[in-house]
């Protein structure tokens, strides 16, 4: 019994490393042509904005924002990592306006009128998204490279100008240097 219980577990182990390094490398279900659109989507900051999101093999295309870098994290209110990307992600904002627009989105359920107080309290300057208004999205990142909340957070995605997503940032690697060089990486070879 013993012996199954521990195959059983190195197996869903060694299961999850492989998903992990599929979301790394971006190469989790990419099955369908690149022009085609699988599905769209509407996902709505905690002002009132509306962006539609279109999904494709290549990536995720925010309508509105199609002629910039996305950075799309999602986060969980309560995660101190979470919190340590905020000043960062500020930065960036500022540093490449005419270049990035950061959308940030709470996996963690927080109601959004709680959220708007934690976004004043944690002074973020970038848009945010209520889980309650995220649409489809959560189904698209899975559909793309297998991240789900359940894997932990913070974690980042990167799309380069039309959408195609350019890379996976995970939890340790989300730095303010690190995020720099890739958007300088992507607007040298855009």
């Amino acid at each position: 019994m013993k012996f199954k219980f521990f195959f059983i577990l190195g197996s869903l182990a060694f299961a999850h490393s492989q998903l992990y390094a599929k979301i790394e490398k971006g190469t989790a279900n990419s099955t369908v042509a690149p022009s085609e659109i699988l599905d769209i989507t509407t996902i709505k900051t905690i002002e009132g904005k509306t962006i539609q999101v279109e999904r494709n093999k290549e990536g995720l295309l925010f309508k509105g924002y199609e002629k910039k870098i996305v950075l799309l994290e999602f986060f969980g209110y309560g995660c101190p990592p979470c919190q340590a990307s905020i000043p960062g992600l500020n930065r960036l904002q500022h540093t490449f306006p005419k270049d990035i627009v950061v959308i940030t989105i709470e996996s963690w359920d927080l109601k959004k009128n709680k959220l708007k107080d934690y976004v004043k309290n944690m002074d973020i300057q970038y848009k945010v998204v209520a889980k309650e208004d995220t649409g489809k999205i959560f189904t698209f990142v899975e559909g793309l490279n297998g991240w789900s909340p359940r894997y932990g957070v913070p974690f980042l995605m990167i799309f380069s100008f039309g959408g195609r997503l350019a890379e996976n940032v995970l939890a340790h690697d989300i730095n303010e240097d690190h995020i720099k060089n890739i958007i300088e990486r992507i607007k040298k070879s855009d």
